[in-house]
């Protein structure tokens, strides 16, 4: 959102705009994270900025919203709209200058989806005595509340060989070596913001003593369609057999 608006008599003041979203019709879209929330839980985005001068003209307010902090039901295109407010936030309560008319807009979401949006390899980590790694991944599910999903970890040589599982405790259906936890997203647009999973060093079944070069990248699965709904970036990292 880009919004421009003229603010007289409140130069140096902290000011805000603010857009709160909700239906055509008046009834606002609930917030379920916090991420985007007023404090009525209600979707509604910031903007802060301060004017110069006494009768100053701001251009470039600009505010992001991700679509799925909208927490719309999937599948479906929504009629909706913003109302965009101007704050003076010096004043307790706050004290709101001026109010747009509202500008309709539709959003069409998406059916089943997921984003992962960071996966990263942490070394050296000791768990009940035992030392390994832990992958920690953040992503968002959309339109699964209720279902089958997966969060999949897979490693491998650097050079896309597979490790091979030997006992079965970490083992993907191919064979190699694999983490896995299940889950049921509890909205239609659930954020796992650090999704922790523990492999000993000892289950990468590395074969002999000597320094390896290894990948990793998380899935996330519909298990109910056998769908890989997103998949990140292969992380690099290095371990030494002793």
């Amino acid at each position: 959102l880009v919004i421009a608006a003229t603010v007289h008599g409140r130069r140096g003041h902290p000011c805000r705009a603010q857009v709160q979203f909700r239906f055509q019709g008046g009834e606002p879209l609930k917030d379920y994270n916090g991420q985007f929330a007023d404090g009525n839980g209600r979707v509604t985005a910031r903007g802060d900025f301060t004017p110069l001068y006494q009768d100053s003209a701001v251009q470039d307010i600009r505010i992001f919203v991700p679509q799925r902090e909208l927490h719309l039901t999937p599948g479906q295109t929504h009629h909706l709209e913003m109302l965009v407010s101007l704050v003076d936030t010096t004043s307790q309560p706050p004290e709101v200058l001026a109010t747009a008319e509202p500008v309709p807009f539709d959003v069409t979401e998406p059916s089943e989806a997921a984003t992962v949006y960071r996966f990263t390899v942490e070394h050296n980590v000791v768990r009940n005595l035992v030392r390994g790694i832990v992958v920690h991944t953040r992503f968002n599910v959309m339109g699964l509340k209720g279902g089958n999903c997966q969060l999949a970890v897979y490693l491998q040589r650097a050079d896309g060989r597979p490790l091979v599982d030997r006992n079965g405790r970490y083992r993907a259906g191919d064979g190699s070596v694999a983490i896995f936890r299940d889950f049921a997203p509890q909205f239609p647009s659930a954020d796992f913001a650090d999704v922790p999973l523990f492999m000993p060093y000892d289950e990468l079944d590395l074969p002999d003593p000597g320094e390896y070069a290894l990948r990793a990248r998380a899935v996330v699965w519909d298990r109910t369609t056998r769908r890989a709904l997103d998949a990140s970036p292969w992380a690099y990292f290095s371990v030494t057999r002793k």
